[in-house]
């Protein structure tokens, strides 16, 4: 039996829609980080919640 190659147009295919995915997880990530890192400091919100930071005086 002989073994099928994917066409050209198959595999440039397949790597736009894994560029596409891989974009798409950085994107999320960072927007996720930047919205905690952000958060901190305005508002006075934490992901660790209130034990994490010390009492203000």
């Amino acid at each position: 039996m002989t073994e099928q190659t994917p066409s050209a147009s198959t595999r440039g295919q397949a790597e736009s829609i894994g560029v596409v995915l891989l974009l798409g997880v950085v994107v999320v990530s960072v927007s996720a980080f930047g919205v905690f890192y952000l958060s901190d400091g305005f508002d006075g919100a934490n992901a660790a919640g209130p034990a994490a930071r010390p009492a203000r005086r």
